[in-house]
């Protein structure tokens, strides 16, 4: 269970209600659609207790008598089970049945939660899962159980306090004096060329990439190729679960802000707005000073490897500085998606106002890149003043401009902007616009963002 992709952002919960829901309404009468709703809520919280994705015909009997027992209910059985098969809500295979979809028992175990917040089992289980977000089990419950809940209180507090207590003594990246060390890697930033030809390609290698941290992440984290032993690796392991937890935790909480944003208070919202910025950019200072500080010993490896695979050609200077841009490149990609992942969660037009006024209270560099990431997570004209404000801030910085860069860069691939804007967008950040025509058909292939 819960190894779905797809359950990335809790505005899915009412797509996800509104196909469960048109599923049941063929099959069972009106009145009837609360109680079924509970019926499947309850088993969804029995496979839990029970560490299983589906039960045998005698289990799942001993479940609907408990049922019926514990709410004085009489449920032809037969029927029950024929009604939710045929619903496509359940599924039987080999005698076993369970839940058709990942989806289908996250919804209505978020819904069980929900709805049980007074039972000191239920609160023993959301402290589990909010100290254990990077497991997906684990962060998809919290992500459901934050689309049903009516109590935000209960959902907010237990979300800020995981995300707060991540890197708790870590103070946040702010891309000025913390990120030197990287700009000193690069002389000028590396180029950067949007192709009108290859649009469509580089928008899908934008979401693979996006995609592939996130899946490389949890791959990592349940991989059985790490020794207990070894203590480096637990080390990383142990870094790459809190990274990992932290920016679950600041997805969950985003999506919840932006789904109750008309009823949370200013107050309660800034403070929100300040977890999920500060929480991010720990994260992502954590990540940054393991390669802004690379050890002189890896540096020379990494340089006799490069001779190697060079065959020697090229003097020692210029192989480091070719590595050095190399790991520039990487950590800014890499920092890009810490950025954008912030900045999308909790994005949208509704939160506009109250992220424009978190802003104002905490203008800094690596807020505004945040905020910007936000912003660009609409199909809303970029407002080309406000991008060249943040442009100024970040010239001394090549790190940051790189980010900067990134983020409109994959804006202007996900969005259809008009062709004037782009001019201006890429004029005032240096990317080259590039046109190809057949005259170029040699060097097209060669052609690759660096």
């Amino acid at each position: 269970m819960g190894q779905s992709n797809g359950l990335e952002n809790s505005a899915l919960g009412y797509y996800y209600e509104y196909m469960i829901l048109g599923a049941l309404n063929s099959k069972v009468r009106h009145e009837q659609t609360h109680e079924v709703l509970n019926y499947c809520s309850q088993f969804a919280w029995f496979l839990k207790n029970g560490e299983k994705q589906k039960v045998s015909d005698k289990d799942f009997r001993a479940f609907h008598s408990a049922f019926e027992d514990k709410f004085d209910l009489s449920i032809n059985y037969e029927g029950r089970r024929r009604t939710l098969i045929e619903a496509n809500i359940f599924l039987l295979t080999d005698e076993e049945i369970g839940f058709r979809y990942p989806y289908s028992y996250f919804f209505f175990l978020g819904r069980f939660l929900s709805r049980n917040l007074e039972d000191q089992e239920i609160v023993g289980f959301i402290g589990e899962c909010c100290k254990n977000l990077h497991v997906r089990e684990l962060g998809n419950a919290m992500l459901f159980l934050a689309h049903h809940s009516t109590d935000g209180t209960v959902v907010f507090d237990a979300l800020k306090k995981s995300i707060d207590s991540r890197f708790s003594t870590v103070k946040p990246l702010a891309f000025n004096h913390d990120t030197a060390k990287l700009d000193d890697y690069v002389e000028n930033l590396p180029a950067l060329v949007f192709s009108k030809e290859n649009e469509l390609a580089v928008r899908n290698n934008v979401q693979i990439h996006n995609e592939g941290v996130e899946v490389g992440l949890d791959g990592i984290l349940v991989s059985k190729d790490f020794s207990d032993d070894d203590e480096a690796q637990r080390i990383v392991l142990d870094l790459l679960a809190e990274i990992n937890g932290l920016i679950r935790g600041v997805e969950i909480l985003g999506s919840a802000l932006k789904a109750n944003f008309g009823s949370i208070d200013s107050k309660t919202k800034q403070s929100l707005i300040d977890t999920l910025f500060q929480g991010g950019l720990r994260a992502l200072r954590s990540f940054v000073e393991i390669f802004a500080a690379t050890p002189e010993g890896v540096m020379a490896e990494l340089i006799e490897a490069l001779q190697m695979g060079d065959n020697g050609s090229g003097s020692k200077a210029i192989r480091e500085k070719a590595i050095k841009v190399k790991i520039f490149q990487v950590v800014g990609r890499l920092s890009f998606w810490f950025i954008h992942r912030v900045g999308s969660s909790v994005g949208s037009r509704s939160m506009s106002p109250a992220i424009d006024r978190y802003i104002k209270t905490n203008d800094t560099v690596a807020n505004r890149l945040v905020a910007m990431a936000g912003k660009l997570e609409t199909p809303d004209p970029i407002t080309l003043a406000e991008l060249r404000e943040l442009n100024g801030r970040v010239l001394k910085s090549a790190f940051a401009q790189s980010v900067l860069r990134w983020i409109v860069y994959s804006r202007i691939h996900m969005y259809r902007t008009a062709e004037r804007e782009k001019q201006q967008i890429c004029e005032e950040l240096g990317i080259r616009i590039e046109l190809q025509h057949a005259i170029d058909f040699k060097t097209k292939a060669t052609k690759r963002i660096s």
